[in-house]
């Protein structure tokens, strides 16, 4: 590994517009756990390539994972303009926000990502969560309501909404959530047991 960074270092001085090679060492910066030197080579490579959304979006992770989390907003925010549509990118957005305390800028957000999809279950979980965390016990409830309807099966919505009552001193709507998520729990526990079942006589 040693040779092949001095290489691929040889590599990008002799040709700086190489991008494969400041791929490679990114990867192997990331792999020797040199995360601000990866950094630096995607870096390059958005210099180099600016238009690029998976780039972009590559780099916006790493500064993620080095602590850089106003930076890694900015150039999310950067990749979705040049690719609307791409909802990983909406969700590490969002995450982004998250970890940087910035909840209200989250939900905001996750609202922006409902306009286009209303009856994204999962975006109205995170929606909840986020209200939860917030205390806005009338909004998180909403929202969890509306992840139930938008898919009845779907047991973390169903288990959540039975804790926001719960939280909420309304014993007996937690109660009818909790008897729902059960109910489904043992659907599926019915199904991965018959899976195992399957696989073990096969």
């Amino acid at each position: 590994q040693d040779q092949a960074e001095s290489y691929y270092r040889d590599a990008v001085h002799l040709c700086p517009t190489l991008r494969n090679a400041y791929e490679r060492l990114a990867a192997l910066a990331m792999q020797r756990g040199r995360h601000d030197d990866a950094v630096g080579h995607y870096t390059k490579l958005c210099d180099l390539d600016p238009h690029l959304p998976e780039i972009n979006l590559t780099l916006a992770g790493l500064l993620q994972t080095v602590g850089r989390h106003q930076d890694a907003i900015k150039l999310y925010e950067y990749a979705l303009t040049l690719e609307p549509e791409n909802w990983a990118a909406h969700n590490d957005t969002v995450s982004a926000y998250e970890e940087s305390g910035l909840l209200r800028e989250a939900i905001e957000h996750l609202h922006q990502m409902l306009e286009s999809q209303p009856n994204s279950a999962e975006t109205r979980l995170r929606l909840g969560d986020l209200y939860s965390r917030i205390g806005d016990d009338a909004a998180a409830t909403a929202q969890f309501q509306e992840a139930v309807l938008a898919s009845p099966e779907f047991l973390e919505a169903n288990v959540k909404l039975g804790t926001q009552h719960l939280r909420g001193g309304r014993f007996e709507e937690a109660a009818r959530s909790f008897c729902s998520a059960l109910e489904i729990n043992d659907r599926l526990l019915t199904a991965y047991v018959g899976i195992g079942v399957a696989q073990h006589a096969q």
